[in-house]
């Protein structure tokens, strides 16, 4: 239990511990899930780290700007509207059969991708995949179960698009910049060099931070630091502010092409809630700023049963954060 449970009214502390065994029996296939991964019992009803909160968003929270957000489309307009000189790879066609899409464009270089998908992405290049391939492969990706714990993919009518292919940066700079925002606030900066193999996670202000991740967790795959690294990271936090502003958690994605910064993706459930950090202090930081009474969920009126849950964990975030919502920039 953390440490100011227990300063919690009497009735608060019992009704988040009812939910939290009521929740646990509920989603047992999740609570296993991340067990195997971290190693120990989630708190789904009183979250305490971030990878918890994770899981909390994917059993509580339906804000619909998250079906924006992991809309590969949606998420391109929302960026252009927020952001509207921040670079933003084309989008060449879209439809919902790779047969009807021009044949010059499937000459590549190009990628094709389906709007509510993961990790399904196809490189085309000098007419390869051929369109024999791609027509039963593409229709996987339009058909492909989606998550069920991950509700903001749910309501999207999957859509194929094609999508300009970037020279990614790779070597001395990342092909991806990772901005973890948190009610506003940038907690860290994660950047990514996929072609290498190597990584590097920094402070919002570009100073490298001790530690390896998770991905690349060994020291001989750090991505060297340089100015011209950390300027960049210094621009996707600016970026990051405007896109992320009102969201309580939500991880902003960028692409690094010619030294410039291009929009990548806007990540709800990051990692699926399975990364682990490059060193405890930036989990515990992230934990920190990331504050549940500025979620939809608990923005939101309700009643009976679920009210009382309510109540009880906004009670609890009020007593870990102040009655106020502190000044975290400085956390």
């Amino acid at each position: 239990m953390n440490t100011t449970d227990h300063r919690l009214a009497f009735h608060h502390r019992l009704v988040l511990a009812v939910a939290r065994a009521w929740l646990t029996l509920r989603h047992r296939r999740l609570i296993r899930a991340f067990r195997r991964v971290h190693g120990y019992l989630p708190d789904p009803a009183h979250p305490h780290s971030y990878v918890e909160k994770i899981l909390w968003r994917k059993i509580f929270d339906r804000d619909p700007r998250f079906v924006t957000f992991t809309d590969k489309l949606a998420s391109k307009a929302y960026v252009a509207e927020r952001a509207p000189t921040l670079p933003i790879p084309s989008t060449l066609w879209t439809g919902t059969s790779i047969a009807a899409a021009p044949g010059a464009l499937l000459e590549g270089p190009v990628i094709v991708k389906v709007n509510n998908g993961w990790a399904s992405n196809i490189m085309v290049e000098r007419g390869k995949p051929t369109l024999a391939e791609l027509v039963p492969a593409t229709t996987t990706m339009m058909t492909a179960r989606r998550r069920k714990d991950e509700w903001a993919y749910l309501p999207i009518s999957p859509r194929l698009f094609i999508e300009e292919q970037l020279p990614l940066d790779h070597g001395t700079l990342p092909t991806d910049i990772k901005v973890y925002m948190a009610c506003g606030v940038p907690a860290n900066v994660w950047t990514v060099d996929k072609v290498e193999g190597r990584s590097l996670t920094l402070a919002p202000d570009g100073s490298p931070s001790p530690g390896r991740d998770s991905d690349y967790p060994r020291d001989d795959q750090a991505l060297p630091h340089s100015p011209a690294l950390a300027k960049l990271v210094r621009e996707a936090v600016v970026w990051s502010k405007l896109l992320a502003a009102d969201v309580d958690f939500l991880r902003v994605d960028f692409l690094v092409s010619g030294g410039r910064l291009y929009a990548g993706e806007l990540t709800v459930y990051s990692s699926s809630g399975t990364e682990r950090l490059a060193n405890a202090e930036q989990e515990q930081r992230l934990a920190r700023l990331w504050d549940l009474r500025e979620s939809h969920f608990l923005k939101q009126r309700h009643r009976s049963l679920t009210a009382l849950y309510v109540n009880a964990l906004r009670a609890a975030e009020t007593q870990r954060l102040g009655s106020h919502s502190p000044n975290i920039s400085k956390i």
